[in-house]
């Protein structure tokens, strides 16, 4: 502890030790602002003493660094006021300037790392999940009807049938303008509480040259793995409630699938609105918070189960976690958002114009999809052609200064 004496003398002035104006003062200002803030605080008598002026600035520059913990932020044993800046806590990211990103948010630093990471990534999804499903989009949902019918809005949620069949494009713009906020809003919101700097923390950076069409390759060939997955899937014993809730689904994607509404209008809605927003919070966010919490090796698993999980659809699990397991190691792999948005994009697109293009034909449909065979050939073919792509990543993706000592699964 520093006397009171020793700290009049390197001050220059008679300052009663714990006197809170000086703590809070040299507590909670920068190195270049403490001398000045404090010099401007205290009276004309103080600063008349230029010696003391002197030995205050020598006190504001040298102190030593074993001293009381009030101070710890402001002593250092270096004259850079850089140093300031070094006791937050860091996040490590080899593809970030510097190869870490400050944890600045009002949320850090952490005190225990383990459970805050994988928690907050949790809850994280099934916070937007319920602010999805439960508050957001039933409100989003009346306010359209309201402004397309008027007073009969609330007859027409009333009927389910109705509401379907007659206001697929409504639903469908819900669903859309629901996930940006339940999804993408919060997402950004959740990443300031840890770093200003959002957009590494999230990942949102210009990924590698040619990483972009190796996460397309990769997609196009798990596709047929992935449709082998969903037969297998299909064979499995499930309670029949949840296969009556498939069905549902399934129903509302086909009717929504075969309303009449132009190709691009389903594209945004369907195609690029849940390959953003979906990524932010799944991939942005929760897998950045479980790689603080587990090796990198378990964070995309976690991620990527999760997003099976998150559709509701336990038919089609198998399928949905192998494309979320994908799209978290292209974000880890290459450092960036984007590959996962894109693969995500192209999947959803197949979908959306595969349906418009053979929707004239009355034996199509998303749950005849499902039901076609695949070749033992299309999807030996896929799983060469998915291990040529993840062998490329590994081989010619590195971080901008070519060190991948934190590019490790089992780190």
């Amino acid at each position: 502890m520093v006397s009171q004496n020793r700290i009049a003398r390197m001050a220059g002035c008679a300052v009663p030790f714990g006197h809170p104006h000086v703590l809070a003062m040299l507590s909670y200002c920068s190195c270049e602002e403490s001398g000045n803030r404090f010099l401007m605080s205290r009276s004309p008598s103080m600063l008349s003493d230029a010696s003391g002026g002197v030995r205050f600035l020598k006190f504001n520059w040298r102190l030593p660094v074993d001293r009381s913990p009030t101070f710890s932020r402001f002593m250092s044993d270096s004259s850079s006021p850089s140093n300031c800046s070094q006791t937050r806590p860091t996040l490590p990211d080899p593809w970030a300037p510097g190869r870490r990103i400050t944890l600045d948010g009002p949320l850090e630093p952490a005190a225990n790392e383990t459970l805050f990471g994988s928690m907050t990534g949790f809850l994280a999804i099934i916070g937007g999940f319920i602010l999805f499903q439960v508050i957001v989009s039933p409100v989003i949902l009346v306010g359209i009807l309201a402004f397309v019918e008027g007073p009969g809005a609330m007859s027409i949620l009333t009927n389910q049938e109705r509401l379907l069949s007659g206001y697929a494009q409504e639903l469908l713009l819900t669903n859309a303008l629901a996930q940006w906020v339940s999804f993408g809003a919060l997402t950004l919101l959740l990443a300031r509480l840890h770093a200003q700097k959002i957009a590494a923390f999230l990942r949102v950076r210009t990924p590698a040259p040619g990483t972009l069409g190796l996460s397309l390759a990769g997609m196009v060939a798990l596709l047929p793995v992935a449709q082998w997955l969903a037969q297998i899937n299909q064979q499995l014993p499930l309670p029949e409630f949840f296969r009556v809730l498939d069905e549902q689904s399934m129903k509302l994607v086909e009717q929504a699938l075969a309303s009449d509404f132009s190709l691009v209008f389903g594209l945004l809605v369907m195609a690029v609105t849940p390959a953003i927003c979906e990524e932010l919070i799944f991939r942005g966010y929760a897998q950045r918070q479980f790689e603080r919490a587990m090796p990198p090796l378990m964070a995309i698993l976690a991620s990527g189960l999760l997003f099976g999980f998150y559709h509701l659809r336990l038919t089609q699990f198998l399928p949905l976690a192998a494309i979320g397991i994908y799209l978290a190691y292209l974000t880890w792999r290459t450092g960036s958002l984007w590959p996962a948005v894109i693969a995500h994009f192209a999947n959803n697109a197949m979908i959306v114009v595969g349906s418009r293009y053979m929707g004239g034909e009355d034996d199509v449909s998303a749950t005849v999809a499902q039901d076609v065979t695949i070749p033992w050939y299309a999807i030996v073919l896929g799983i060469v052609g998915f291990a040529g792509v993840i062998y490329a990543f590994e081989t010619y993706i590195h971080p901008p200064d070519g060190d991948e000592d934190d590019l490790s699964l089992s780190a």
